[in-house]
């Protein structure tokens, strides 16, 4: 049987159980889900596993990441009655495991925490088997039913995520966008991100031309600010093709659904 408790953002837990998923059909995967400040949102609330994934909704911890990990193999190995026989930390998991390696542990027990995928290929991973909530889809489909013939998608990470800062400049974003108008003057865009500031300045450079979902919260620390991260993850999923940002695993995620193109910006010219 297979443990994995995804740490991490949406996308970085739903990248690892996605993975784990690929290779636990046959031996079975039970999913350790624990809130915290970066992810203050029940797993139950944003969608459902298929039946064969059992879920463990673990409690909102505040303590250290190492203080997260030990508390839920207690409350895992409690609800068992038995250790397990192996146990992975995160950067061990992303070092050492792949789809063979656990493929190899037969009808041994693993625990592994992590937000890494077992193979950085994310087009290898079936992420249809995240069902949104009723209501969670119901709000990006509102905004989806709005989108042009030709919508294309824009994801721009901003807050604490210093290398997408870096390396994804509003202004490489902005040159990519003015050749998809130059290609098509009636291309439309979604615009998720988690900056108010960089959508304002986007909706004064293609007046008109720029939809987004209304989020009511940012903070991930909050469930709503989840909720609404979920949404426009959902709308992206349903654009043409998405513009991401670099170390994002929500741009790749989302691209990934559907087999949908991703360019990831970075600094430079376009060729």
């Amino acid at each position: 049987m297979l443990y994995v408790e995804p740490l991490g953002g949406l996308c970085n837990r739903m990248r690892t159980i996605a993975s784990f998923y690929s290779v636990a059909r046959e031996a079975g995967l039970t999913v350790v889900w624990l809130r915290d400040e970066g992810m203050n949102c029940p797993s139950a609330r944003l969608f459902q596993l298929p039946p064969d994934v059992r879920v463990v909704e673990g409690p909102y911890v505040t303590k250290r990441r190492l203080r997260l990990r030990s508390l839920a193999r207690v409350l895992t190995r409690r609800a068992q009655g038995k250790k397990f026989d192996r146990t992975v930390e995160n950067w061990e998991a992303k070092a050492r495991l792949t789809p063979e390696s656990v493929r190899a542990l037969g009808e041994k027990s693993l625990y592994a925490s992590s937000c890494y995928p077992l193979e950085s290929d994310y087009e290898k991973y079936d992420y249809s088997i995240f069902k949104p909530s009723s209501d969670i889809q119901k709000l990006a489909d509102e905004v989806t039913g709005r989108f042009p013939s030709n919508c294309v998608g824009v994801h721009i990470r901003r807050t604490d995520n210093e290398k997408s800062i870096e390396s994804s400049r509003t202004r490489d974003f902005v040159d990519r966008m003015r050749r998809e108008v130059e290609a098509d003057p009636d291309a439309g865009f979604f615009l998720a991100t988690d900056s108010p500031e960089e959508e304002q300045a986007l909706k004064a450079e293609f007046p008109g031309r720029i939809l987004t979902y209304e989020k009511r919260f940012l903070a991930r620390s909050s469930e709503q600010g989840i909720v609404d991260a979920y949404v426009d993850y959902l709308c992206l999923t349903r654009t043409r093709k998405i513009y991401g940002s670099f170390y994002s695993s929500f741009s790749r995620c989302a691209a990934a659904l559907r087999g949908i193109e991703l360019e990831i910006v970075t600094q430079g010219v376009i060729n």
